[in-house]
């Protein structure tokens, strides 16, 4: 009967089994060729999964072994021990009591001195297979473990490639990449100036940039064979979704997530979006500023879907309703002389105004607000230099009672620690009974956990403001913007979009049969505001 075996031997190893060199591939593999030897058999083929959890039989190898057996080419299966074949015991025990069973198939697994043939030696195989799925389950959660505490510390991790604009440096830690990190800038630039952003997918692939895909297969080999396969003007075609997904992320703002997705369980390694990952602000150089990253998704929320682009509408995602502080929709309708026209109007249901302007109109007082700043800022360029340098904005203010009540915490954190110190101390001398020392301690901790906690958000919180434009750098922006501007480009959309943030209108009819409407419109001018405001008010 044993010439009749024609034997297969199935080596498994995944990183949950550790890197001792008894568990290795090599091992295993010169094991049971010993073994098979030693029994005066000959193996008839080798199966081989290096780098596959046991929890998951949907191993490349294993898989073909069961074609194999299907087909009728395999009659034994040897494995070094029942976990090489799994670490799932339900699963397991369909193969050892039902599958190789119902096929033919005698199965051994040597360590375990489990053999299917002799039946009254394998009563404690059911023990052994659940033993070694619960081992993958401590395995696992411990790895878990570890790898949410540093998600939670925020240590970097290496993926594939980095995100597209940037590099890693030596410890996995993001750095604006040399060739990419200006094409990042230029894309919001644009997307700024046009508000489309299928014209910035046409500037892009006009001007031959690489596209990310381009660039990770020559800079990290990453699906390079796939990629390179391509025709040579796919390798700069840039598409809209990846230009609007540049534009969508705030990583480019210096934000690090971390623990993204999680799986269901140990057993099940499908991903999932994590809604409790770790967000850590300011944690690497920003590639754009607040500023311009908060007016790109402004206008992207307005230009999906939108046939009228920035060229035909420089205030796009700019207007404003005054009554209900939503967004205005622009429309192209004809007037009572029948010519075409844009308008803005306000379309929200619960708005209880009806607020409307022509885009004619509203770019002539757009156009006398910003001439007028520009003749008050300039004519008096040196004090309002001054008064900006002296100018202190409430966020100063705010980082300073930030730093007091920093302070206070951190001063309350070393009493709690010194405290508990003492308790200690006293409890070693017979002062203190062990049962107190336990519900003082327990209670002191509980209080300087919160203080961590706390002392770690005020922290970030003055990062944040510490991070943000400085008074003599807004002042500077702005004086070249206006020094540039001139009654013909005032209105373009590169000046427009960089010097307002919103434009509240508020519209009245003069009576209620009457077309004549009363106008009234509030700019909010973007980091600028609170100076311009502060220093037209001093005048």
């Amino acid at each position: 009967m044993s010439n009749n075996y024609r034997i297969a031997i199935y080596l498994r190893l995944s990183r949950d089994d550790g890197n001792e060199e008894s568990q290795s591939i090599q091992s295993q593999r010169e094991m049971l060729n010993d073994y098979v030897q030693r029994q005066g058999w000959q193996v008839f083929e080798e199966y081989s999964d290096d780098g596959y959890s046991g929890t998951n039989f949907n191993r490349p190898d294993f898989q073909r072994m069961l074609n194999d057996i299907e087909s009728g080419k395999i009659n034994m299966v040897i494995t070094k021990d029942l976990s090489r074949l799994g670490r799932n015991y339900i699963q397991v025990g369909y193969y050892t009591e039902e599958y190789f069973p119902e096929k033919g198939v005698r199965y051994i697994a040597v360590n375990d001195g489990y053999d299917s043939i002799d039946e009254d030696g394998n009563d404690f195989v059911p023990l052994r297979n659940f033993m070694n799925e619960w081992y993958a389950k401590d395995t696992s959660k411990k790895i878990r473990s570890i790898l949410n505490q540093k998600a939670k510390n925020g240590e970097p991790r290496k993926t594939s490639v980095p995100i597209y604009g940037y590099a890693f440096n030596d410890k996995n830690e993001r750095i604006p990449d040399s060739e990419t990190a200006s094409v990042v800038r230029l894309i919001y630039t644009k997307f700024i100036e046009t508000g489309s952003v299928k014209k910035v997918a046409i500037f892009l692939t006009e001007n031959k940039y690489p596209t990310p895909a381009y660039h990770n297969a020559i800079k990290y080999k990453y699906d390079r064979k796939k990629i390179l396969a391509l025709p040579e003007d796919k390798l700069y075609s840039w598409n809209v979704s990846t230009v609007r997904e540049i534009l969508k992320k705030d990583e480019y703002l210096g934000v690090y997530r971390t623990a993204q997705t999680k799986s269901i369980n140990f057993k099940n390694k499908r991903r999932f979006d994590n809604k409790d990952c770790y967000v850590f602000e300011n944690r690497y150089e920003p590639l754009v500023d607040k500023d311009t990253w908060y007016l790109a998704q402004s206008l992207l929320k307005t230009s999906k879907g939108s046939s009228i682009g920035v060229d035909d509408n420089i205030f796009k995602g700019l207007v404003y309703c005054m009554d209900c502080e939503k967004s205005m929709r622009v429309r192209r309708e004809k007037n009572y002389s029948g010519e075409y026209v844009y308008s803005f109007s306000c379309h929200h249901k619960d708005c209880l105004g009806s607020n409307y302007i022509l885009m004619n109109v509203l770019e002539k007082v757009v156009a006398r607000e910003l001439l007028m700043l520009k003749e008050i800022i300039l004519s008096q360029r040196d004090r309002f230099i001054d008064f900006a340098f002296m100018y202190e904005p409430d966020s100063k203010r705010y980082t300073l009672d930030l730093n007091k009540e920093l302070s206070v915490l951190e001063a309350r954190e070393k009493e709690v620690d010194e405290f508990m110190d003492n308790l200690i101390i006293q409890n070693t001398k017979g002062l203190i009974p062990q049962s107190t020392l336990k519900n003082l301690l327990d209670k002191h901790r509980k209080e300087k956990n919160a203080i961590d906690k706390e002392i770690l958000t005020i922290k970030q919180r003055i990062k944040d403001e510490e991070n943000k434009p400085t008074s003599k750098q807004k002042v500077e922006e702005l004086l070249n913007i206006l020094e540039a501007a001139t009654e013909d480009n005032i209105l373009k959309a590169g000046v427009v979009q960089k010097l307002i943030r919103r434009i509240y209108v508020k519209s009245t009819k003069v009576h209620p049969k009457s077309r004549e409407r009363e106008i009234d419109i509030t700019i909010v001018y973007s980091t600028y505001d609170e100076i311009i405001k502060g220093f037209i008010t001093n005048e």
